[in-house]
């Protein structure tokens, strides 16, 4: 090994790989000595005290260049690490320079079109204030004007607001008019119906009703007035109405069935075969016909004579014209009575069924079961009282008319 090795230059710094085999090459040289160290411990025995003084100047030496190599090698490489730093800061630097003027040519950008805005915003303000002192005039008249018509219609809603209550007033007073109004039709449709037309019902629903309006006023002053209606009512739930519909449907009846009816006397005739088989009695032989023959002269000639026992002289016959007109005037007695029965006339129509009931006596058989029938229930109907006395309803309608009167006049 040599140590005659000239170091590189400073302006080509070795690389990574040149210092590393430098290092390895060193770390050898160390190894070989400290392997001959021994043998020269040997040789020395047979060379002497010769061989130790240059051995120890070797590995100084070796040292000593070792250091010198690994000093040059950082060195250098700080130097080179130290002008790369300049380099990139250098770079660095002039990026912001650049950036710098970019960033001032920007902002006088800016700072001329801030000019302009302000110099617009300036005619813009100039412009606003000429509008606003043009129209601000017009706006202080109309303000005032509007003011005025404030005013007026603050006092028009004073105006308003106590008409309202006024007529809220009136309106409550006038309902309780009109209440009082319609139960006193209804008293007077109940006065009506009872005295004119006898309808009981009617009366007695138009009394009710007026009592359910006066309890839904609840007036006491009306306490009066309903006491009388309850008076009225009591009185007129006594009252037997007759079923002026059902007795003229009863009349009718009858009226369309006296066709059917049978006269008291007619022609009766008897007959030659039913008077043999009913009273002659059939011989043992029957092939006896003058036998048969003489008996059945003989049952024809009882017939040519009648015996009757009549207790009443005897009912002329009537003939056809006749009978047709009592038919005829049968139906127009019971046609008088329905007529009657709807005029509520009691008298003449008491009078149209009894005669009719005389004549089915007289002129029909009483026997029959049909006619028997038709006497019973005219007698029946002839009963009913078609006008029975009616009670006075008037003096509830009296009272609440001296109620309204103190009212009006008070």
């Amino acid at each position: 090994m040599s140590n005659d090795k000239e170091p590189p230059s400073v302006d080509s710094p070795p690389s990574e790989e040149e210092s590393q085999s430098e290092l390895t090459e060193s770390d050898s040289v160390e190894e070989l000595t400290t392997a001959t160290e021994p043998d020269q411990t040997q040789a020395g025995e047979d060379r002497g005290g010769r061989a130790l003084p240059i051995a120890a100047l070797v590995l100084s030496l070796l040292a000593i260049g070792l250091s010198a190599y690994l000093w040059y090698s950082v060195e250098v490489q700080q130097k080179l690490e130290q002008t790369r730093s300049t380099a990139d800061i250098n770079v660095n630097i002039k990026g912001l320079g650049q950036q710098v003027a970019g960033l001032e040519k920007l902002q006088n950008r800016l700072e001329s079109r801030q000019g302009e805005i302000e110099s617009r915003q300036g005619g813009i303000e100039k412009t606003i204030r000429q509008i606003v002192q043009e129209n601000i005039d017009p706006l202080k008249v109309s303000q005032a004007t509007l003011q005025k018509s404030q005013a007026k219609l603050g006092s028009s809603m004073e105006s308003l607001s106590t008409a309202v209550e006024k007529v809220y007033t009136d309106l409550d007073r006038s309902l309780d008019s009109w209440a009082l109004e319609e139960i006193e039709q209804l008293l007077r449709i109940a006065n009506h119906s009872l005295s004119l037309s006898q309808d009981v019902n009617t009366a007695r629903a138009g009394l009710e009703l007026a009592d359910r309006r006066l309890h839904q006023l609840g007036n006491p002053k009306f306490t009066e007035v309903r006491r009388l209606i309850a008076d009225e009512l009591v009185q007129l739930q006594g009252i037997g109405q007759p079923d002026v519909a059902g007795l003229a449907l009863r009349l009718s009846s009858i009226t369309s069935s006296v066709d059917k009816l049978p006269l008291a006397v007619k022609p009766q005739r008897g007959f030659a075969g039913e008077a043999a088989s009913s009273n002659t009695v059939k011989p043992a032989s029957t092939s006896d016909k003058l036998y048969q023959a003489g008996q059945e002269l003989l049952a024809d000639l009882k017939d040519l004579v009648r015996v009757q026992n009549v207790s009443e002289p005897a009912k002329p016959l009537l003939s056809p014209d006749q009978r047709f007109y009592l038919f005829e005037n049968l139906r127009l007695l019971l046609t008088g009575a329905q007529i009657a029965l709807l005029k509520a006339d009691t008298g003449t129509f008491r009078n149209n069924l009894s005669q009719a009931e005389s004549w089915l006596r007289n002129y029909f058989d009483t026997e029959d079961g049909g006619v028997a029938k038709i006497m019973t229930d005219l007698e029946e109907i002839g009963q009913v009282d078609l006008k029975p006395e009616l009670p006075d309803i008037s003096t509830s309608l009296n009272a609440l008319q001296k109620i309204k009167q103190r009212a009006s006049t008070g």
